[in-house]
């Protein structure tokens, strides 16, 4: 049995019959740590629904470590995927403590009550995201980017093996943007599960990804490493001209990767 989220032949239709997802194939195994890029309307996030099984798709197959996902119930769902969507309805008045402590709630007994680990893993994620001073305050009096990284602690708190999040690190400096990549980075190394990141930010995919998927018009249009993925001959067809490319060498693995600007030359239309 092979370790891993599969989604194979994946199509997702919307009222009026816009296709938003086509024969979709992607694995994300364990210890990987993979990137989906494209333009807006691409359907990254409707692919994530669909991964998660908060959206069902019309075709197509996803397994969890060789399970149909449609055969689990939601509880043994949330025990295997955690997803994070950057609008997520929280109560008003809701504690930041609180709300991340709800992401316990799938290993919970039958009306039983949160017990010393759960409270344990809550103050370990809360600390890991760099938030331990924003416990007590009302998630809805925070920044943008403040819920950004609440909504991050509450995905690693579920504690799951795979984990999947829309656009994780919008909202924020471009310090705490490289925070939240190279954390999950780390997760990934220390705990051996799988990450699943929607992104635009094609250098921040570059530096920290194992893989990278483009998602165009509802299709995958490439997927490789980011050397095989950044670049003109890939990426000119789905963002433009407009992108200038080079090489970094990147502390998060040791090794030469790719970069992307977009940049008008002069005299560009």
């Amino acid at each position: 049995m092979v370790k891993g989220l599969e989604g194979k032949g994946i199509e997702l239709l919307y009222p009026g019959g816009f296709q938003a997802l086509s024969s979709v194939d992607l694995l994300l195994a364990r210890a990987r740590f993979e990137a989906v890029i494209g333009p807006n309307g691409a359907g990254k996030s409707s692919l994530l629904r669909c991964l998660s099984g908060l959206r069902k798709p019309d075709r197509g197959k996803i397994r969890v470590d060789g399970d149909s996902l449609s055969d689990l119930s939601w509880k043994a769902r949330a025990r295997k995927i955690a997803l994070s969507l950057p609008d997520r309805d929280v109560p008003k008045g809701l504690r930041v403590r609180d709300l991340v402590l709800m992401a316990r709630y799938p290993w919970l007994p039958l009306l039983g009550s949160p017990e010393r680990k759960d409270h344990e893993r809550v103050e370990a994620s809360l600390e890991r995201c760099g938030i331990s001073a924003l416990a007590d305050r009302p998630y809805h009096a925070l920044s943008t980017g403040e819920r950004q990284r609440v909504l991050l602690a509450r995905t690693l708190a579920q504690g799951t093996p795979y984990l999947l999040l829309d656009e994780p690190a919008s909202n924020l400096d471009a310090s705490h943007r490289l925070g939240v990549f190279s954390l999950l980075r780390t997760w990934v190394d220390e705990t051996g599960g799988g990450v699943l990141v929607v992104t635009h930010d094609l250098n921040l995919a570059s530096q920290f990804a194992d893989r990278i998927h483009v998602l165009h018009l509802g299709k995958i249009l490439a997927s490789g490493t980011p050397g095989e993925v950044i670049a003109a001959s890939v990426l000119s067809p789905v963002y433009g001209p407009e992108l200038v490319y080079g090489r970094l060498c990147s502390g998060a693995v040791g090794e030469d990767r790719p970069w992307a600007l977009p940049w008008r030359l002069p005299g560009a239309q």
